[in-house]
């Protein structure tokens, strides 16, 4: 098993340049601090209601719910999260949030994170360590679901067989959320 101190470097490093951790904490003196603590919030949670897969070395992680099940089951972690790094962002990512759950059902496994380190990126490592949870999902009759705020990485997603839902802007010159599915394939 990869230790959380791999992974928290994998998640920090992958999202640290997202346009929604961009948006939502808008300091570059401490953003990767605060990308840092969201992970770590993620992974314990993740650890506790969810499932965190990886490749072996670290260099990749996905973090998932099985169907109706919350990653966030108490909000008060998160928003105590939100009031410490990115109090003036909190209402309207809480807006964007609640906008993004209209798409979400809750038959699907979501994929609330996937991340590969910068410097293993391009070189088909997402896709190697989603196929396995997306054979077992159409082994199984599953549908998956996603948000992303990277317009980059849509095209590791729709080749994988998810699928543009919409667009939610979120407010206050927020980034533009991509909600998308995967229904079993044939």
């Amino acid at each position: 098993m990869v230790s959380d101190v791999i992974l928290l470097e994998t998640l920090a490093a992958a999202f640290v340049t997202d346009p929604l951790y961009r948006w939502l904490f808008p300091d570059p003196a401490t953003r990767s601090e605060a990308v840092r603590a969201n992970f770590e919030l993620m992974l314990a949670l993740a650890h506790n209601r969810g499932i965190v897969d990886t490749d072996p070395t670290g260099i990749a992680v996905a973090i998932w719910t099985e169907p109706n099940v919350e990653l966030l089951d108490d909000p008060t972690p998160f928003l105590e999260l939100l009031d410490r790094w990115a109090p003036t962002r909190r209402d309207a990512a809480l807006a964007g949030i609640a906008r993004c759950a209209d798409f979400a059902r809750p038959q699907d496994d979501t994929l609330h994170v996937l991340a590969v380190h910068p410097d293993h990126q391009s070189r088909g490592v997402a896709q190697r360590l989603l196929s396995p949870k997306l054979r077992q999902l159409d082994h199984d009759g599953g549908s998956a679901y996603l948000e992303s705020s990277s317009e980059r990485n849509l095209s590791v997603y729709q080749r994988c067989n998810f699928e543009l839902l919409g667009e939610v802007g979120v407010p206050d010159g927020g980034p533009v959320m991509r909600p998308m599915r995967r229904e079993q394939q044939a």
